[in-house]
């Protein structure tokens, strides 16, 4: 903590030495004389780069096609400095001055959708339960095309949300276009609090549980510790296989993840390495962090775990992927992850004003680095495949579906074989990767019994 705070301090300084610079720009034209002195009580270093600073900023104050205030040229210079350190750093400004809201864990201020990029497009996956979305109409799979009548093609996912983000009460325009209707439609919708579920979960079919986990927020490991329960109940502690869903999981709290690997590695899976990961900050040594207890108790022990990532996982769902993976506790499926995890820190400023930056990066158990390389899965699976290969697959289980093996005595069985191809098939039109996930599950669940059955 003394680097980074030295770190911090050294930077807060130039900042205020930056400010009380900018201030000697109140007259139209600033002399040489006037520069010197401003600078000469600064040591050497801080005096030449005071010294540019104050320069420029002279320049630009006196010459640029539009006034400039100091207050933006402090700003402009704060970022310069942030952003250069590292890609994901950050100064934040607060402009629009919102008062703090009194919110749940579970709470925020938004309309009350899920998006992910759909050929430079946004693309609604969720519209959550009593929200402005569900309010207006608005439909999973729909596509956003214009915000506040601003086209917003190719724009990043970070500025979507930018503009899709807004006070309690203020209302937005979204141009929707959607499947099997000709012209878009211009919904307008007031943000407002929206409730949403950071863990959810259901059977997928009997004694093959689905854990879908959107953010690691407070106690949502406790949050799949009660999944986990409530599946062993429903099934009679016959929970044969679980999918555990990480897909567009991209932020959260760092300890949530290292208590999720906790619940689900056992102490004899670890033995005497008990590393969840490692970390390595500007010492350049590998530190282990994460030690799990020494006398853990997996929570589904003996039952299979398949974990789903995709493109847009990251951070800690990449270090919960990575462990489960290196301690072969879980099998990984779907795509290659984002590739960003490293342990963050925040520090506010003033009132209105953040900077973030990063303090170490993190390797997984086996120290393999995640930062810009992901997490590769075990199997890949694309997000969908050809339409020729999705058509055959789909055909196949139509087949299956059309022409059931009859017969008198086993009716109540076909007609549950065909309810259960009838699921197939939907899962498999909506969504490739969890029908996959799923096929994966039962092919283990084949070979264990195989085995156990070799034994005796």
């Amino acid at each position: 903590m003394d680097r980074i705070s030295k770190m911090i301090k050294k930077i807060i300084l130039f900042i205020c030495s930056c400010y009380l610079a900018c201030n000697t720009f109140a007259s139209a034209i600033l002399d040489q004389s006037d520069t010197t002195s401003a600078i000469s009580q600064q040591k050497p270093q801080e005096q030449k780069e005071l010294y540019l600073f104050t320069v420029i900023g002279t320049a630009v104050k006196k010459h640029y096609i539009r006034s400039v205030s100091d207050d933006e040229l402090v700003d402009n210079a704060i970022k310069g400095i942030i952003s250069e350190l590292y890609p994901y750093s950050v100064y934040t400004i607060n402009t629009d001055r919102i008062p703090p809201q009194n919110l749940a864990p579970n709470e925020f201020i938004g309309i009350g959708v899920n998006l992910e990029p759909d050929n430079g497009l946004p693309r609604i996956t969720e519209v959550m339960n009593d929200s402005p979305a569900k309010k207006a109409g608005i439909k999973e799979g729909d596509i956003i095309t214009q915000i506040d009548n601003k086209p917003i093609k190719n724009m990043s996912p970070k500025d979507v949300f930018s503009l899709i983000s807004g006070p309690k009460g203020s209302k937005i325009i979204l141009t929707i276009s959607r499947e099997n209707e000709n012209k878009p439609q211009a919904l307008t919708l007031v943000r407002d609090i929206v409730k949403f579920q950071a863990v959810k979960w259901r059977l997928l079919e009997p004694n093959y549980g689905y854990i879908c986990i959107q953010t690691f927020q407070d106690h949502s490991a406790d949050n799949v510790k009660e999944a986990i329960t409530h599946l062993k109940n429903t099934t009679q502690n016959k929970l044969q296989g679980v999918i555990i869903d990480l897909r567009n999981n991209q932020e959260g709290i760092f300890t949530q993840g290292i208590q999720l690997i906790n619940y689900l590695l056992s102490s004899d899976k670890l033995k005497d390495n008990r590393v969840l990961m490692y970390v390595i900050s500007n010492n350049k040594n590998f530190k282990s962090i994460g030690i799990a207890a020494s006398n853990n108790s997996d929570l589904l022990l003996n039952v299979p775990i398949v974990i789903l990532i995709n493109n847009e996982t990251k951070a800690i769902a990449e270090i919960v992927a990575g462990a489960l993976q290196d301690y072969k506790r879980a099998i990984i499926v779907g795509e290659k992850s984002f590739g960003e995890s490293f342990l963050q820190t925040k520090v506010a400023v003033d009132k209105y004003r953040t900077i973030s930056f990063p303090v170490a990066v993190i390797y997984t158990p086996q120290k393999h680095l995640i930062q810009a390389h992901g997490i590769v899965p075990d199997v890949m699976i694309n997000k969908s495949k050809t339409a020729v290969e999705n058509d055959k697959t789909l055909e196949s289980i139509n087949d299956k579906n059309s022409s059931p093996p009859y017969t008198k005595n086993k009716q109540g069985q076909n007609n549950n074989k065909i309810a259960q191809q009838n699921n197939e098939f939907d899962l498999a039109q909506k969504d490739y990767q969890l029908y996959e996930a799923l096929h994966l599950l039962k092919k283990q669940n084949a070979i264990g019994t195989i085995k156990t059955q070799e034994k005796n």
